[in-house]
């Protein structure tokens, strides 16, 4: 997806800086069969979580959370301890892919950024245009993908996100040490995207 500078604001990318500091990661995993990358997630559903992610922390001078593995992250944390928000994520992905193509032609994945970033926004005010989707309901959703969003982007990289520790690269803060690992490994800056020699 093409990185608009417009639609995140610098603002708002400050505030997930700050707010990185209280986000925690963890949790059990599960597999729900072999055909599919995916434990919970359907392979739209992945898209559009991958596209909101995306969204919300988007690709800049540093990866956005959809590179950074947002996605995988929410899929392995249903199948454990985010168990209790399986419903949520099932109702609220359907209802944004729904309003997507009522709206734009196109599934939430598919359409445009600023098509996307008009529906978040309307989402995030409990406005959009989902029938049967009351707006309450959609604040929430809004919220909770937000915050797995910030914990897939700045937490452990090892419960999915984080993929070659961007996040705490982004902050500039030190890299969690891998057992096994000297921590010397772990001293030399990678670009932005880019792996440790």
């Amino acid at each position: 997806m093409e990185s608009n500078p417009r639609l995140w604001s610098p603002k708002r990318r400050r505030f997930l800086k700050a707010a990185a500091a209280a986000t925690a990661a963890g949790g059990a995993i599960s597999c729900s069969g072999p055909k599919s990358p995916w434990r919970f997630f359907t392979e739209e559903e992945a898209a559009t979580a991958a596209a909101i992610a995306e969204c919300l922390i988007p690709t800049d001078e540093w990866p956005g959370a959809a590179w950074a593995g947002a996605a995988v992250y929410m899929d392995r944390q249903l199948s454990g301890r985010l168990r209790k928000h399986r419903e949520a994520y099932r109702q609220g992905l359907a209802a944004i892919s729904r309003a997507s193509l009522a709206a734009h032609g196109r599934r939430f994945s598919e359409a445009t950024s600023e098509q996307q970033v008009s529906l978040l926004e309307a989402l995030e005010a409990g406005k959009a245009e989902a029938p049967g989707w009351p707006a309450a309901e959609q604040r929430r959703f809004f919220s909770l993908i937000l915050d797995h969003t910030m914990q897939s982007y700045y937490g452990d990289p090892r419960h999915g996100g984080n993929r070659d520790q961007v996040g705490y690269r982004m902050l500039g803060i030190p890299a969690t040490p891998v057992r096994g690992r000297e921590h010397h490994d772990l001293t030399a800056p990678a670009a932005p995207g880019g792996r440790r020699s």
